[in-house]
């Protein structure tokens, strides 16, 4: 996801969404604000995600962060 997260990165803050990823149970695999990559969903709202994450939206696409994000990511 790394190389994804670079070649989308309009800043140093590396976000990115892939949204078909096989290692993922629900197929999305995201990086947020420089976070270490991690499984997420699709959502509409707060109402989708589970208690301890947000809904929040990247280029038109929105997915589940949790609120305790990774390590970030290394480079």
């Amino acid at each position: 996801i790394l190389e994804v997260c670079e070649e989308e990165s309009t800043d140093t803050d590396l976000t990115c969404i892939v949204r078909e990823h096989p290692m993922c149970d629900e197929a999305v695999c995201a990086a947020w604000k420089g976070s270490q990559s991690f499984c997420s969903r699709e959502c509409t709202g707060d109402g989708d995600c589970p208690a301890e994450s947000t809904c929040q939206t990247y280029l038109e696409f929105s997915v589940c962060v949790p609120n305790e994000l990774p390590p970030p990511l290394v480079r």
